[in-house]
C-alpha cells in the first residue's frame, strides 16, 4: 500500500520556465500528480479552488465540512480540521481520514466536568444547615463562577499570546504563570488594605480590568513586532511588566467577594471557593474550544463580558 505523500513547494519569486519544465519531468517520473500547476489548471479539487475568485472561495470554505481558513498566531490550532457543527451533522463528502478525535475528547471532557462542577457545587448547598441564608446563593454562585471562568480564560490566553514572543511554549507558561502568581497575589494584599468593601467595588475594579485589558490588546502586538530579536532577559521583563497591570487588577476580585460574603453569612464562603474552582476547570476546556473556533482575542473579550455579568449579579446578593 502506497503511503500517501503530499509536498508544497513556495518561492519568494515566481517559478522560472526551466524550474517547472525540472519539477514537470520529476513528477512525471515519479508517477505523482499535480494537486495545483503555477501556470495551468489541473484536475484537481485544490487547483479548482485556487482559481476561483476571492468572493467563491470565501463561500466554498464558508460551506465546506472542514476549515480550510489559514492558521493565524490568533487561533494556532493547525491539527484542527474540522468545524464543530461538523461534528454532529455528518457530511457526505467526509471519508473519515482524518477523524476528529482531538475535538471529540475536548466535548467528552466539557461534558465531564460540567455534570461533576454540578454535583460538587449543588449537593454541599443542600447539605448545609437549614435555615435561610442572608445572602442569595445564586447571585453568588454567578458571581465566583464568573471569576473563576473569567480568570482562566485570561490565563489560558496570555500564556498562548507570549509563546510566539518568548520563543517556547515553556518559556511562556512559566513567565506567565509567575507573573500572575506574583502579581495576582499583590492585588489580592492590596484589596486587603481597602478599610471597608461594597458591593460597588467590583464593578469599579472591572471598569479598570477592561481599560488595561483592551490597552494590553492595542498594545501588545506591535511590541511583541518591535522587540521580536531583543535578548531573551529583555524579553521576559516585557512580558512582565505587561502581565503585571493585569494581574494586579484579577487578584482583587476574589478576596473582595469573600470579605463581602464573610461579613453577612460564613457558612457560604468553602461554598464560594468550590464554584470557583469547579467553573475553573470548566473554563480551562471551554476556553480551548473558543479558541479553536474564533481564536484566544474573542476568549479575552469574553472574559471581560464574564466579570460584568458576575460583578452584575453580585448587586442582587442580598436578600430584600
Amino acid at each position: 500500500e502506497r503511503i500517501p505523500l503530499v509536498a508544497t513547494l513556495v518561492k519568494k519569486t515566481e517559478f522560472t520556465d526551466e524550474e517547472i519544465a525540472a519539477l514537470d519531468a520529476f513528477v512525471s517520473g515519479q508517477g505523482f500528480h499535480y494537486w495545483h500547476h503555477p501556470r495551468h489548471p489541473v484536475d484537481h479539487q485544490v487547483s479548482r479552488y485556487l482559481h476561483l475568485p476571492p468572493g467563491e472561495q470565501t463561500r466554498f470554505r464558508q460551506g465546506h465540512f472542514l476549515r480550510l481558513d489559514a492558521v493565524t498566531d490568533d487561533s494556532p490550532f493547525f491539527f484542527n480540521f474540522y468545524k464543530w457543527r461538523s461534528l454532529v451533522r455528518h457530511d457526505p463528502r467526509d471519508t473519515g481520514t482524518t477523524p476528529a478525535t482531538g475535538q471529540r475528547m475536548l466535548l467528552v471532557m466539557i461534558v465531564q466536568a460540567v455534570l461533576f462542577s454540578v454535583v460538587l457545587i449543588l449537593w454541599p448547598l443542600g447539605r448545609l444547615p437549614r435555615g435561610r441564608f442572608e445572602l442569595r446563593p445564586a447571585a453568588l454562585l454567578a458571581y465566583f463562577a464568573a471569576l473563576g471562568v473569567g480568570f482562566i480564560f485570561i490565563e489560558i490566553s496570555l500564556m498562548q499570546r507570549f509563546v510566539l514572543f518568548l520563543g517556547f511554549p515553556t518559556y511562556s507558561l512559566s513567565v506567565v504563570l509567575f507573573s500572575l502568581l506574583i502579581f495576582t497575589g499583590l492585588g489580592s494584599a492590596f484589596s486587603g488594605r481597602i478599610p471597608r468593601v461594597s458591593r460597588r467595588l467590583p464593578v469599579m475594579v472591572t471598569a479598570v480590568l477592561t481599560v488595561i485589558l483592551c490597552t494590553f490588546l492595542l498594545v501588545a502586538p506591535g511590541l511583541f513586532r518591535a522587540n521580536l530579536a531583543a535578548s531573551l532577559p529583555v524579553r521576559i521583563l516585557i512580558s512582565v511588566a505587561l502581565i503585571a497591570p493585569l494581574g494586579v487588577v484579577l487578584g482583587m476580585f476574589f478576596p473582595v467577594g469573600i470579605r463581602l460574603i464573610e461579613a453577612a453569612d460564613r457558612r457560604l464562603v468553602p461554598w464560594a471557593w468550590a464554584v470557583n474552582g469547579c467553573t475553573t476547570v470548566v473554563g480551562t476546556i471551554a476556553a480551548t474550544m473558543i479558541a479553536m473556533a474564533y481564536g484566544f482575542d474573542v476568549v479575552m473579550v469574553l472574559a471581560l463580558l464574564v466579570y460584568g455579568a458576575g460583578c452584575g449579579a453580585l448587586q442582587f446578593m442580598r436578600r430584600a
